[in-house]
């Protein structure tokens, strides 16, 4: 697996959540990927920690179901099933439209034209990783202006969960003409100040998604 030198600490993280969050993008990126073994020695040996930030951080990463640890066997990356998934899908479907109309009313010219400008981006793209960080950079464009940092921060972390599927890199690649034509209604939506209509296009926005997931992620899960 790739590791980054130690050298790059942020000095305002302590080592156990720098460790946590460098091991946790890793897994959301898909470089570290589902069943790899995070050995503490190995891990300690390569970011020159001792053993205790490293037991502190794959504690963490567990807590947050990222791996999952075994006596005996240490940390392994955790495997994500259809039905996690979903999971996933279904709490997006409970608080993303509810961020979409709490924000829209509270839009100003500049946040549209930083939506519009990301969209822009999108297109221009052919990058499955860069259309993934592209995506979720729209969508929080959109629920920045909501009130509520909380709702973000639990939408935040279900995006993130949702990217650790490599089948959800497939399908923004696969969908990614389909998914431009619904953000920019969404988008439109949230010009004219019509909440309710933007929230109900970010839904079937999501729904669509949901579909793909439950179609690659079955066929992948057949063929394993």
């Amino acid at each position: 697996m790739s590791l980054p030198s130690s050298e790059s600490t942020p000095e305002l993280l302590s080592a156990p959540q720098w460790l946590y969050q460098t091991l946790r993008d890793q897994i959301i990126r898909g470089e570290l990927a589902p069943g790899s073994a995070l050995r503490q020695q190995h891990l300690a040996e390569s970011f020159g920690l001792s053993a205790i930030p490293v037991r502190e951080a794959l504690r963490m990463l567990e807590a947050d179901r990222f791996v999952t640890i075994r006596a005996n066997r240490g940390a392994v990356v955790r495997r994500v099933s259809l039905v996690d998934a979903l999971e996933v899908v279904e709490l997006r479907l409970l608080l993303e439209p509810a961020a979409i109309a709490m924000a829209t009313p509270n839009m100003k010219s500049q946040d549209l034209a930083a939506s519009a400008a990301i969209l822009t981006r999108y297109t221009a793209v052919d990058d499955v990783q860069e259309w993934a960080s592209l995506n979720r950079q729209f969508h929080f464009s959109l629920y920045g202006c909501c009130g509520s940092p909380r709702l973000i921060g639990l939408i935040e972390n279900l995006f993130d969960d949702v990217l650790r599927f490599a089948h959800v890199r497939i399908s923004v690649a696969q969908g990614n003409k389909r998914a431009h034509r619904e953000h920019k209604s969404i988008l439109a939506a949230c010009r004219r100040g019509e909440a309710e209509i933007a929230a109900e296009r970010l839904r079937n926005h999501i729904e669509r998604s949901k579909q793909s997931l439950e179609s690659l992620i079955g066929t992948a899960e057949s063929g394993d």
